[in-house]
């Protein structure tokens, strides 16, 4: 069975992957209840039967570029490339773009042996390919150089440019209520799905409601990445929405050359 075919709905019942075809759903991940669970809740989300069922039209997910999707050394290419003068342009602003494009494919930080654009995380790939396969619509959040997250969010995960929300220094500054009404009025529906950094992105709390899967990416390899948590940060219980800390070390069976940056040596003389 295809996953085109986990979207077959009969009258009696809704498809759903069972045995060797789930061990096919993220391949990338370690087996494990972070996993699973990620699975199923998105699996329930589009199950009509399901008490968490959420209609097409509102499976609204909501994912942070830096961090996230991509390793944080991806800004390091910011503002490599100059923007046209006038940006309304359109001929010039396409130019601009494809510049960024050639830079993301052909360079990479040095010492690493990577270009920018492999440094987009493969399980991140394929959790942002189940959310597509359930009809989720994908925004992205982006606080560096705008254009370069679009490119490498466009490049990696084949994400529409025109659903990329650019969080300014202003919007910093912003009451976490604020910021997310922002956000969510952008976007014009409250995410059921949010990817983000554990700890870095504090201002995106407030989607601690019900029916929100949250899943924070962290550096830690700690027992907290183990865990099931629910909204409130505690562990989840039969009644409480899951959300989930993921650790890249402790969840995900490939390890990237770059994770571990080589430490510089001293010299002793």
């Amino acid at each position: 069975m295809q996953w085109s075919s986990l979207l077959f709905y009969s009258a009696i019942s809704v498809m759903q992957p069972t045995g060797g075809e789930r061990d096919n759903i993220l391949p990338s991940w370690k087996a494990g209840p972070v996993r699973h669970g990620i699975i199923e809740r998105v699996e329930r989300m589009a199950r009509e039967a399901s008490l968490e069922y959420v209609p097409i039209g509102e499976r609204v997910a909501v994912v942070v570029g830096d961090g996230v999707l991509w390793n944080e050394v991806v800004a390091r290419a910011d503002n490599m490339t100059s923007p046209p003068e006038d940006v309304t342009v359109l001929a010039g602003y396409k130019t601009y773009s494809e510049s960024i494009r050639a830079f993301l494919c052909l360079e990479g930080p040095e010492a690493i042996g990577a270009r920018y654009r492999e440094f987009a995380f493969r399980p991140m790939q394929e959790l942002i390919a189940l959310l597509k396969e359930y009809d989720f619509q994908i925004w992205l959040l982006s606080r560096g150089d705008h254009e370069v997250d679009r490119v490498m969010a466009e490049l990696s995960y084949g994400l529409a440019r025109d659903k990329s929300i650019e969080l300014l220094d202003d919007h910093e500054n912003e009451h976490q209520n604020g910021l997310t009404e922002t956000i969510w009025k952008r976007i014009g529906a409250t995410p059921k799905v949010l990817l983000s950094r554990s700890g870095k992105d504090k201002k995106l709390a407030t989607l601690r409601d019900a029916g929100i899967l949250q899943i924070q990416i962290t550096k830690t390899d700690g027992q907290q990445g183990q865990l099931l948590f629910s909204t409130s940060g505690l562990r989840t219980t039969q009644d409480d929405p899951e959300s989930f800390v993921v650790s890249p070390e402790g969840h995900w069976h490939r390890k990237y050359v770059w994770q571990t940056l080589p430490k510089k040596r001293i010299s002793k003389k």
